[in-house]
This record gives C-alpha cells, structure tokens and sequence, in this order.
C-alpha cells in the first residue's frame, strides 16, 4: 500500500460546513451561536480522527475510491472516513471483506491486467520507453500494454529478443549520433567527405560523414589525413 499525506484540516472543515443541516425558517427556533460553533467543533474533530485513522493504515486512494463507489458514499472522502471509523472501532474485517466484494463486483479491466502484469515484472520504465521506440509506439503507456500482454500470453521469451534487439539498435543510433556530431564539430567539409565516399566506396557521402566522425572518436586525425592524401593523389 502507499502512503498517504495527512489531509488539511481546513478541508475537514469545510466537509463538516457543508454536511451541516440547513439554515433554519424564520419562524424556527435559532440554535445559539455558541452551541452551533461547539457543535460544528465537535464534528471537526470527529473527522479528524476518522481522517488520520484512515492516513496512518494501510489503506490507500484506490482502496477508499473502490470502497466509495461500493458503498455508495458518493464521494471517497466519505469512504475514507468510514474506512477510519471502522478502524478505530477494530472492525477491519468489515474493510476487508467490502474490499473483496468490490473487487468481485468491478472485475480487473484487460488494460489493468496488462499493466500489473508489466509492473510485477522485471522489465522497468526505462525497458518500456526503449521498446517503444523500438515498435514505433507513440508513448511509453503504450509500450507498457504491450509488454504485460506477451507475459500474460506467456510468451517471455518473444519479450526478451525485443528487449534485446531495441537495446542493440538503440545502442547503433547513439554511436551513428556521436559520429555525426564528431563529424559536424570537425574542420572537414562537405568536399572532403565526398572525395573520401568515392575513396572509400561508401554508399553515400552521409556514410562518409559519419565513417569521418567514428574515425575521430576512434583513432583521432592522422587516418583520415591519410586517406585525404591517398585520394588526392588517386
């Protein structure tokens, strides 16, 4: 479960202001303010307990969302209150056993049983964000999906090879992205490149360009000069 932040009692406040009942008619007998003011207290105080009963288990916002609409509280703050009620009166089979209900009466979707399958997993975010580039899906939420459908369809081992190819072509990119940056923050031109693509017989003065910048990461000037003289001598 995770942990959850204390809510504001300013919050707590305005909850019991607008469950208070209504103003009463004018022909009706005005409760004195002092007692209104003590009574709105008491109520803010009991929420207060109920709230930090609720913050200080082991339930969470999912847990008191499902058990709000399974009760029917209408909002999860109520849901939450009741879930501290019931824990301060040590009733928590009650919370237990309305949670199982829940979840036998809002079945798991296939998105969410995909997406537990991905995080009880071994792959991480940064294995989805990889993979999506990889398959060409537009966001890593996607990719997600993907990878908790092969393992519910048991197919690991397909996952595995994805993983292992996009990680490999990812890896050839970054080196095609260094070169090409080595290429454009060095003193050869355009021209040198050419001569070099027909020296060399790459298949496009691009191809030149980035054999330039691996050779300078690589091996530094003195084959590219080299070859430079050995094709203009050609």
């Amino acid at each position: 479960m995770s942990s959850k932040k204390n809510n504001i009692p300013l919050t707590i406040a305005i909850s019991a202001i607008l469950a208070s009942p209504a103003l009463p008619s004018n022909n009706a007998t005005w409760i004195p303010a002092a007692q209104a003011a003590q009574s709105t207290s008491q109520t803010i105080n009991n929420d207060q307990q109920l709230i930090e009963a609720y913050a200080n288990s082991t339930y969470n916002y999912a847990d008191a969302e499902s058990l709000a609409t399974f009760w029917g509280t209408g909002r999860v703050w109520d849901a939450k209150l009741k879930i501290g009620d019931l824990i301060l009166k040590q009733n928590q089979a009650t919370i237990q056993q309305a949670l199982q209900n829940a979840q036998v009466a809002q079945p798991v979707s296939q998105k969410d049983q995909q997406f537990n399958a991905f995080f009880n997993s071994q792959y991480t975010y940064d294995d989805a964000n990889v993979l999506a580039s990889f398959w060409g899906i537009s966001s890593t939420g996607d990719a997600k999906l993907k990878i908790g459908s092969f393992l519910l369809n048991g197919q690991t081992e397909v996952m595995q090879q994805a993983l292992s190819n996009a990680k490999q072509q990812t890896e050839e990119n970054n080196k095609k992205q260094q070169a090409q940056d080595s290429y454009f923050n060095s003193k050869y031109t355009y021209e040198d490149a050419e001569l070099l693509a027909s020296f060399w017989g790459a298949a496009s003065t691009w191809d030149a360009k980035l054999k330039i910048g691996g050779l300078i990461l690589n091996d530094g000037d003195a084959s590219i000069q080299q070859a430079l003289t050995n094709a203009k001598a050609k």
